[in-house]
């Protein structure tokens, strides 16, 4: 103990950080963009233990991901396109200026 502050060990910083839900900001994450409980540095509690186990996460290769499984950024990238579609179409664009008269 220094100061009435005693070290605290791994364990105790990784229980005691605030996790909310959020994506794991390591590229090679088996989440694969998934929304899961991440720290204030943005890193999920198995990056983390793979941090503190002294290896690397981001020198991992991804795992290979299910073809029927949506991650948050391919929703996100899909909902893009097609508002991007939308604004594309001249038909559509007229129904929305007609409506805003």
């Amino acid at each position: 103990m220094f100061g009435g502050i005693r070290n605290r060990t791994k364990r105790e910083r990784r229980d005691k950080n605030d996790w909310k839900k959020g994506v794991c900001r390591i590229r090679s994450c088996d989440s694969k963009g998934k929304l899961i409980e991440v720290g204030p540095c943005r890193i999920c509690k198995s990056c983390e233990k793979k941090f503190d186990e002294g290896r690397d996460p981001t020198l991992e290769q991804p795992k290979t991901q299910d073809k029927d499984e949506k991650t948050f950024q391919n929703i996100v990238s899909e909902m893009i396109k097609d508002a991007q579609d939308f604004a594309n179409n001249s038909e559509s664009n007229k129904k929305l200026k007609s409506m805003m008269k």
